[in-house]
């Protein structure tokens, strides 16, 4: 047997085959079965290779299966077995969240309710590596702007132009202000006043509008 290209690693297989073993026990309840057979032998080929390293074969395999609650000749063939230690145990690949999760055919949902941080889920979207520097950087900018004691942007946004912060626009805000009373953060009764004269519509406008009124209702 080739000997394991990577070494084991008990903290990281202790805590895959936890997952897996709460993952299995999800579906029988949901499901009534795993799913995935050979997927689920290349998963315990992938614990054993974590906490067995270069003693893995067949057997540590099928005991790894096993502890995860998974049954040879039911949930997968030994067939499966002996091929999915071949692979493993040969691959030059690193074990990977992202592959496992696709192996074992993981849903977002299965996901969350085993409590899994690692195994990524199926048609899960990697973020664009600019987008996620820019995220860390506002992310990273938030936490030093809060650490100094400043106000937060959305806080001050809400106060200086509290329509962008609801998401509205200008003149609906002052609408619905007209309508409650109310006056925004900072502005004065002048400011208020001086607003609603400006979306007001003028005199003339006011006085064609009643004329075209009255030239209606008097046809005949």
């Amino acid at each position: 047997m080739k000997p394991v290209l990577f070494p084991s690693n008990e903290a990281q297989g202790l805590s895959l085959r936890k997952s897996l073993r709460l993952l299995v026990a999800l579906r029988r309840k949901l499901m009534g079965s795993v799913g995935y057979a050979s997927g689920w032998a290349r998963a315990a080929a992938y614990v054993s290779r974590l906490l067995d390293g270069e003693a893995m074969t067949t057997t540590t395999v099928m005991r790894r299966a096993e502890q995860i609650g998974l049954m040879v000749g039911v949930d997968m063939s030994f067939g499966m077995i002996l091929r999915a230690t071949d692979e493993v145990s040969a691959s030059i690949i690193k074990i990977s969240a992202e592959q496992i999760g696709s192996d074992v055919g993981l849903t977002q949902a299965e996901r969350t309710a085993i409590g899994d941080r690692r195994m990524r889920w199926l048609d899960a979207k990697d973020e664009n590596k600019v987008a996620r520097a820019k995220r860390l950087k506002r992310e990273s900018e938030a936490r030093r702007r809060a650490q100094q004691g400043a106000t937060p942007r959305s806080q001050s946004m809400a106060a200086t132009k509290p329509w962008e912060a609801l998401n509205i626009s200008e003149s609906t805000y002052r609408r619905r202000k007209r309508m409650t009373g109310i006056r925004g953060a900072g502005e004065s009764i002048e400011e208020t006043q001086l607003h609603e004269k400006r979306s007001r519509p003028g005199k003339l406008h006011e006085k064609r509008s009643t004329e075209r009124v009255s030239h209606a209702s008097s046809r005949p």
